[in-house]
């Protein structure tokens, strides 16, 4: 499996075979240039060309030299080596028989080769996969998108309506498993979906002296007291020793005032400050969090004893 662009479509799909980018003119007549409308859906066809050497290739020399001067026009045609892509998934074709109805203006359509030189497993097995891919890219979670033309030509008279796909649904009578394959990928990759990551946490502001913002910014601050007591001026960076939790205040049981400081990680202190209830030293970073002095290096001894109260 490999990456693939599709036209119209703003991200990669796999495919087990090349997708080829096969791009009718926008002056070809069949091909409308009109928007397809929302939601967009899935029609699955055959081509009904059971000759040998009717690949997808050959349908493409079909379309490009004019489709005979119908008005037929299909997104992709899928045989059992490659697939080919003929309108953005974003435009309209011409493939529905419903004229401005759902089918046409509101499905990208599949065109799946039965050449009788063809691997047919394979290029069902890529049909398959291709629906699921792009469907699971406009974001479907499940194949109830996926319909067939049989579903979309239901007005027309009943000896003409279209048996198409006629082997998948009438001749093999393998619609309803080949459907439950391609919704079994399109369940593969929902469940394979890495989960989004979680929100940045949000943290309160720490409480912090009135002249933190001012003194924290110049080039020689001076020591000022915070609850009577003096904060002394560091200016350094310490070390953590192990993994710690910033607070909103110099007390262990206030709120986290941001994300932890990882053991070996590097802060920069402001200020160094002694709390009178428990003598604990406290860092000031400067980004106005409070960090135990003890957790750091290198080691901070301040008597208290010696300090203005």
């Amino acid at each position: 499996m490999a990456l693939y662009s599709i036209a119209g479509l703003d991200v990669q799909i796999e495919s087990p075979v090349p997708i080829i980018q096969d791009l009718l003119p926008f002056t070809a007549q069949h091909r409308p240039g009109y928007k397809l409308n929302k939601p967009r859906k899935w029609i699955q066809h055959e081509t009904a060309n059971y000759n040998a050497g009717a690949n997808a290739a050959m349908h493409s020399r079909w379309l490009h030299n004019g489709a005979g001067g119908a008005y037929v026009s299909f997104h992709f045609c899928v045989d059992d080596k490659e697939i080919r892509q003929f309108v953005p998934i974003d435009e309209v074709t011409w493939q529905a028989g419903d004229g401005a109805g759902p089918g046409n203006y509101q499905c990208v359509s599949s065109e799946l080769c039965v050449n009788a030189d063809g691997n047919e497993t394979l290029s069902r097995r890529n049909a398959q996969n291709l629906s699921a891919q792009i469907l699971y890219a406009m974001g479907y979670e499940d194949a109830q998108a996926l319909g067939a033309h049989w579903d979309y030509n239901y007005a027309n008279d009943p000896d003409e309506r279209h048996h198409c796909p006629e082997q998948l649904m009438f001749v093999d009578k393998v619609w309803d498993p080949w459907k439950n394959g391609a919704n079994s990928i399109i369940r593969e990759l929902v469940a394979s979906e890495i989960p989004p990551a979680p929100p940045e946490p949000t943290y309160p502001p720490s409480v912090l002296p009135d002249w933190f913002g001012f003194q924290a910014t110049q080039d020689r601050p001076s020591d000022q007291k915070y609850q009577g007591r003096t904060a002394y001026v560091c200016m350094r960076n310490y070390k953590a020793l192990a993994t710690t939790v910033p607070r909103t205040e110099p007390d262990t049981k206030a709120k986290p005032s941001g994300p932890k400081v990882e053991q070996g990680q590097k802060v920069f202190g402001v200020r160094l400050w002694v709390h009178p209830a428990d003598n604990r030293t406290w860092i000031v970073t400067e980004d106005g969090h409070w960090l135990l002095a003890s957790k750091f290096t290198p080691e901070v001894r301040i008597n208290p004893r010696t300090m203005e109260v």
